[in-house]
């Protein structure tokens, strides 16, 4: 049995109706009630269309690539009411956005929990 393009298309919006949901329900309730900070990270974007405009010298992506990054930051943001700017892209096998991403998880520990306030230094990158 094949599934139509545009019956997809609804699958994966379900899907992603079903994820907000459990999101709102259970784990925001839960971060907000424990103050936890939380990050989207959007990784893979090396392989966002159209993904053979990845720039391998510089390790980036195409102009084209960028714009559709830019479309699903919004698309998350506005799906679960997040700022764009906790929602973080990355290639982790191309090493693209990642010492942004760590920095800001490093920002937004919390000092007992980055050993600030054990007189250890935060860790260095």
């Amino acid at each position: 049995m094949q599934i139509s393009r545009k019956r997809r298309g609804f699958l994966a919006w379900e899907g992603w109706i079903v994820t907000r949901r459990c999101y709102q329900r259970l784990i925001l309730p839960y971060l907000i009630e424990h103050d936890i900070p939380l990050l989207f990270v959007v990784n893979q974007v090396d392989k966002i269309e159209p993904c053979r405009e990845w720039d391998f010298i510089h390790s980036m992506p195409g102009p084209q690539q960028l714009t559709n990054i830019s479309r699903k930051q919004l698309q998350i943001s506005q799906l679960f009411n997040v700022p764009l700017t906790q929602i973080f892209i990355t290639s982790a096998i191309e090493g693209y956005g990642l010492q942004i991403l760590i920095e800001q998880i490093i920002h937004r520990l919390p000092k007992e929990k980055s050993g600030a306030s054990h007189g250890k230094p935060a860790p260095s990158m």
